[in-house]
């Protein structure tokens, strides 16, 4: 696909011959938008013969964003900006591939930027930061320049530097993750999430720091690992984990504690398994929401949360209507799944 015709697509200036070159070309590969690995194929066959800046994750997130409002509404602004501003007709396209469209020419001229800039201030040599995004309802498996491996879960993101220093190795999270870090004794592993920090030379641990957590989490799985919070020295707290031990921080105050952690409850997830330790129906809501990429509606929401609601349970591996099934039988609810939305009746 030539990407000058994609310019001028996204600036409302294609012929209509363009317009649906454009939109045939995305429907001949047969990709689904829903899917990541899908939209990451797509992208590294449009910027195949291209460097493409470390933002191109973010870009996708937004895609992501613009094509989960479409399905559910079929009006979302950003997705029909190109009919409306245009004089163009409906081609008769599917919704998705019309969604499609965007990321297409978001993609192809992301990439004619980058190569068209490569020349104006950016060094060959400059050390990028690179961002990765997990949606919800994904997990992405990442290994790092240093061979270190990080499963990244659902809506969570981590920044790191393409290459890291011959000092130190820092990234930064938010939401959960599991590192298994490359031994290597003359440059520590650093971790920020919050106000917390994680160092390393080499082991394996979890670490959960969702934006809406009242806790931030780290369980050490191997190795030795110091956990420090606190902005300043004189406020600095920290303790070092042995295999089995974990490190909560309270967020409200900031208290520091060690001790034991359940092993299922906190690494399960890498191994597919969706667990719930006597979880109220907020907690559940967002696990099933953030776990499956869905929107949760529930009737009497409030009163649930007043009786002191509870549920436990393990899936491994299960479609959504396979837990709610589950849950309900248990609960006693229905529910109704349609376009990502679920809605739950007690």
């Amino acid at each position: 696909m030539n990407k000058e015709i994609l310019e001028r697509f996204f600036n409302n200036e294609a012929s209509e011959a363009e317009v649906e070159e454009v939109l045939k070309w995305f429907e001949d590969r047969q990709l689904n938008p829903q899917k990541s690995q899908s939209l990451e194929e797509l992208w590294h066959e449009i910027g195949a013969s291209d460097y493409v800046s470390h933002d191109g994750d973010q870009l996708l997130h937004d895609i992501h964003q613009d094509i989960r409002r479409s399905e559910v509404s079929h009006r979302d602004k950003r997705l029909y900006r190109y009919n409306r501003t245009s004089r163009r007709r409906d081609y008769g396209f599917p919704m998705w591939a019309k969604a499609a469209a965007v990321l297409v020419v978001a993609v192809g001229l992301f990439a004619f930027w980058s190569v068209n800039n490569s020349h104006t201030g950016n060094s060959v040599g400059e050390n990028r930061e690179v961002t990765k995004i997990a949606e919800p309802g994904e997990k992405k498996t990442l290994t790092l320049s240093d061979g270190t491996v990080i499963q990244l879960n659902a809506d969570s993101r981590i920044t790191f530097p393409e290459k890291f220093s011959k000092t130190e190795r820092e990234v930064f999270l938010t939401g959960e993750a599991f590192f298994e870090v490359t031994e290597d004794s003359s440059r520590r592993f650093v971790v920020h999430t919050g106000e917390l920090t994680a160092t390393v030379l080499g082991t394996s641990f979890n670490i959960r720091n969702y934006p809406e957590d009242k806790q931030t989490d780290v369980s050490l799985a191997s190795g030795k690992l110091k956990v420090e919070s606190g902005d300043n020295r004189s406020r600095l707290k920290s303790h070092v984990l042995n295999p089995g031990e974990a490190a909560v921080l309270d967020k409200r105050d900031s208290t520091l504690t060690k001790g034991r952690f359940d092993p299922e409850l906190s690494l399960g997830w890498t191994r597919g398994m969706l667990v719930f330790r006597d979880a109220d129906v907020d907690e559940l809501i967002t696990r099933i929401e953030r776990w499956y990429g869905v929107t949760v509606k529930v009737k009497n929401r409030e009163e649930l949360a007043r009786q002191k609601w509870r549920y436990r349970g393990v899936f491994r591996d299960e479609p959504l209507r396979n837990v709610l099934e589950g849950i309900s039988y248990v609960k006693d609810f229905t529910y109704e799944v349609e376009n990502q939305i679920v809605n739950i009746t007690f």
